[in-house]
C-alpha cells in the first residue's frame, strides 16, 4: 500500500503541473500516471508483493487530478440555465466521465508499474553479475 501511494502521490504535482502548462484547458495529460505506476511497481519488486495492485492503486492516486478537471464541468451543468432535466443528464455525464478518468488512470499506472518490476528485476540480475 505505501509503495503504491508514493507512486501516486509523486505523480499528481507532475500531472497538475502539466494541466496548469497547458492553459487549464481541456487537456489532462495522464502520461505522469505511468511515472508514479512506474515508481511504485519498481518498489513492490523488492516486496514481492503484486505490481498490479500497486500500480491500480497508483493509478487511481494519481488520477485525482481528474476531478479538478471536472469541477469545471460540474459548474457548468449545475447553473442555472437549461430545463432541469438537461441537468440531470449533463450531470450524470460529468461522473460518468470522473469514473472513465480514473479507470484510464488505474490503467496507466498497472502499465508503468508492469514497467517498474521489469526495470527493477533488471536492475538486480545486472548488479548480481557485476558484483
Amino acid at each position: 500500500m505505501k509503495y503504491s501511494t508514493i507512486g501516486g502521490l509523486a505523480s499528481i504535482p507532475l500531472t497538475v503541473l502539466l494541466y496548469w502548462q497547458s492553459g487549464m484547458g481541456n487537456n489532462l495529460s495522464l502520461s505522469m500516471v505511468f511515472f508514479g505506476g512506474l515508481l511504485a511497481g519498481y518498489l513492490s519488486h523488492r516486496r514481492q508483493s503484486g505490481e498490479t495492485n500497486a500500480g491500480f492503486r497508483a493509478g487511481v492516486i494519481g488520477g485525482a487530478p481528474v476531478l479538478w478537471l471536472s469541477l469545471d464541468l460540474f459548474r457548468t451543468t449545475l447553473g442555472p440555465v437549461g430545463p432541469l432535466w438537461f441537468r440531470v443528464i449533463a450531470t450524470m455525464t460529468v461522473l460518468v466521465f470522473i469514473v472513465i478518468g480514473f479507470l484510464i488512470s488505474a490503467f496507466i499506472g498497472i502499465l508503468g508499474a508492469k514497467v517498474g518490476r521489469w526495470l527493477a528485476g533488471t536492475t538486480d540480475s545486472q548488479r548480481m553479475s557485476v558484483g
